[in-house]
């Protein structure tokens, strides 16, 4: 029974080492390959890195915030109105919730709501008075 031993002729001319990986390769079945390598988990986690993209930066603003705005708008809009006319609380209170709900004020709103249900309330002297 004779064995054969070594490399056949042919990869034995290539030299040791690219002989053998060639008949090696030569003899293999062919096989699928993966078009993406499997990426193995590790066992231990690591915590999560803190992202500071949730915070951003604010205009700080000393003196033209909106409420300045707001109050200054709503002064202003008083005078034109009684000029043209004249001085009644239920038209400053109209300009009030009017402006607030254009600006999206809440508080102007309110303000307004206000001072049109205590107009008809009479305060001191009954001559209709407002919040002021």
């Amino acid at each position: 029974m004779a064995r054969n031993r070594g490399l056949p002729k042919k990869y034995a001319k290539m030299g040791f080492k690219r002989g053998w990986t060639a008949y090696k390769k030569a003899r293999r079945t062919p096989t699928r390959t993966r078009a993406t390598p499997v990426k193995r988990r590790s066992k231990t986690t690591m915590a999560r890195r803190r992202s500071y993209r949730k915070y951003t930066r604010r205009v700080k603003s000393t003196l033209m915030n909106k409420s300045f705005i707001d109050g200054v708008l709503s002064v202003g809009a008083k005078k034109v109105l009684s000029t043209f006319i004249g001085s009644n609380p239920l038209y400053d209170a109209g300009v009030d919730v009017g402006l607030g709900f254009i600006r999206k004020n809440k508080t102007l709103m309110g303000q307004g709501i206000s001072n049109g249900l205590l107009s008809f309330i009479p305060i001191g002297n009954s001559n209709g008075g407002s919040v002021r």
